[in-house]
């Protein structure tokens, strides 16, 4: 590996099994990840040609991993998606059956455990293209973090690349909601041009 390469950013994001493993300050914030990102200086040992860099995970049983690694200017090197092929089978299992059907469309979006799941069985390379639209309508606006107040609902927007992961010819992705009460959802999603490929907004249940 030339020297260069080492002082690039490493990306480690770590989805848990039940995001009320997560730390308290991160379940604060509604998120549903932990970042355990690191540069190769503070993690990694180079001996000749061979450079090796350890990073020890959470105790918490793990669904999904993003990897990847950046360039100072912002480019990504490589980047790549795993996941825990039992924890993904059982959070599909349980959101589908044990869920609030939401939203039938291309993708179905369950409510389960404080988190939206869209969920597609089969799945082919092209249904999870684009971005996917999650706009979040509170019951008080006064709720809403402050760069969103004027906007009205607060935009939580994804690609699947982020928040998905691929697994026996299904697809899952999901999205953790913040903690305020919440009124309505829209979803959607839009494919590379701007084409609106499915959109509906519901009224949310109580959670």
């Amino acid at each position: 590996m030339r020297p260069g390469r080492r002082a690039r950013r490493f990306q480690l994001t770590v989805f848990p099994r039940n995001a009320a493993d997560l730390p308290a300050e991160l379940r604060a914030l509604g998120r549903d990840r932990e970042s355990l990102d690191f540069t190769f200086t503070e993690q990694g040992a180079f001996l000749g040609d061979t450079c090796m860099a350890r990073v020890d995970l959470p105790d918490y049983p793990i669904w999904a991993m993003a990897l990847s690694q950046w360039t100072p200017g912002g480019e990504a090197l490589w980047s790549e998606k795993a996941y825990m092929p039992d924890a993904y089978r059982g959070i599909y299992a349980e959101a589908e059956s044990g869920g609030v059907a939401l939203v039938r469309s291309d993708f179905d979006v369950y409510l389960y455990s404080g988190a939206l799941h869209w969920l597609k069985s089969p799945c082919a390379d092209g249904d999870a293209r684009g971005r996917f639209l999650l706009s979040v309508f509170p019951q008080d606006a006064d709720d809403l973090p402050a760069e969103f107040r004027d906007l009205g609902h607060e935009s939580l927007n994804f690609t699947f690349a982020n928040q998905g992961a691929k697994l026996d010819g299904s697809c899952m992705a999901r999205v953790g909601l913040p903690d305020y009460p919440i009124r309505a959802i829209e979803v959607g999603q839009w494919i590379p041009g701007g084409e609106t490929r499915w959109s509906a907004k519901v009224n949310m249940p109580s959670r």
